[in-house]
C-alpha cells in the first residue's frame, strides 16, 4: 500500500517535470549551422528573429537567425551565425524585448544649460529681485534672482565706475571754482556729465533686464522641461498717456 502510494508519488514528479522540461525553450538538435529548437506558446518566434542561445549559467555562447517555422509554430530551424549551440541548452528571442525608442535630441546652448541648472526663477525671487533692481540697484537684485554670474556683476562694475567718473567730474569743477579768483571758471563738466548718463544708461539697462529677462527664462525652462506654467503669471507692460510721456505697471494673472 505504501509502495504505491510513493509510486504514485514519484510518478507525478515525474509528470510535472517532464511537463515543464516539455514547454522550456531548448535545443533539439544541432546539425552542422543548423539548430533546431523548440517553441513555446507563450515566446512565439518569427522568420528573421535573432536567437541567443545560453549555456546552464545563462550565459550568452552563440546566435544565430531564425530561418525556418514549422507548420505547426511548435518547432523551428536556426541558422547559427557565431559561437555554438548544445542540444538541451537554453535559447531566447532577442527580438521579444523591444527597446524603449530614445527621446528625440535637443541640441542645448550655453544659455539652456545654463537655465536648467538654475530652474525656475520663483515669483518672490521675481518680485524681489526687480524691486531691488531699482533701488538699490548694483546688481543685487540680478543676484537674488540667481543671475548675478550672467548679467548682475556687470551692472556692479558699470554703476560704480559710472559714479566714480561723475565724482572725477564733480571734484574738479569744485576744485577749479575754489581755486579761481574769478566768478566764471573753465569748467565744462564733461566727466560729470559722462558719469551722470552712464550711470542713468546702467540703471535703466538693470532695471528692465531684472522684470523682462526671467520671465523669458521661465519660459524657455518651461519648454525644455515640457512643464506646465505657474499658475501665477506676472507681465510688466508699458502705455502712452495722451497728454504725453507714458507710464507703465504690472500685469497680474492667476
Amino acid at each position: 500500500m505504501f509502495y504505491l502510494f510513493g509510486m504514485t508519488k514519484i510518478l507525478a514528479l515525474v509528470f510535472i517535470f517532464v511537463g515543464s522540461v516539455s514547454i522550456a525553450q531548448t535545443v533539439q538538435k544541432v546539425n552542422g549551422n543548423d539548430v533546431v529548437i523548440d517553441i513555446t506558446t507563450a515566446n512565439k518566434a518569427q522568420v528573421g528573429d535573432k536567437i541567443i542561445f545560453l549555456d546552464a549559467g545563462l550565459n550568452k555562447v552563440g546566435e544565430g537567425t531564425l530561418s525556418k517555422v514549422s507548420t505547426g509554430g511548435s518547432k523551428a530551424i536556426v541558422h547559427l551565425q557565431s559561437g555554438t549551440a548544445q542540444p538541451g541548452s537554453v535559447w531566447e528571442n532577442s527580438n521579444s524585448v523591444k527597446a524603449e525608442p530614445l527621446p528625440p535630441q535637443v541640441n542645448l546652448t550655453e544659455s539652456d544649460k545654463d537655465i536648467l541648472e538654475r530652474g525656475e526663477i520663483s515669483t518672490t525671487r521675481y518680485v524681489v529681485g526687480g524691486l531691488l533692481s531699482i533701488y538699490p540697484g548694483f546688481g543685487i537684485g540680478q543676484a537674488v534672482e540667481k543671475r548675478y554670474m550672467e548679467r548682475g556683476w556687470i551692472f556692479t562694475v558699470g554703476e560704480v565706475a559710472a559714479i566714480g567718473v561723475l565724482a572725477v567730474g564733480v571734484s574738479e569743477c569744485a576744485l577749479q571754482s575754489i581755486g579761481s579768483s574769478s566768478t566764471t571758471t573753465n569748467c565744462t563738466a564733461g566727466a560729470a556729465t559722462l558719469g551722470l548718463f552712464g550711470f542713468l544708461g546702467f540703471k535703466i539697462w538693470e532695471v528692465v533686464d531684472a522684470w523682462v529677462v526671467p520671465l523669458n527664462q521661465n519660459d524657455r525652462y518651461h519648454e525644455l522641461t515640457k512643464g506646465k506654467n505657474s499658475d501665477l503669471q506676472i507681465r510688466p507692460y508699458l502705455y502712452p498717456l495722451a497728454s504725453g510721456g507714458g507710464g507703465g505697471g504690472i500685469n497680474i494673472a492667476f
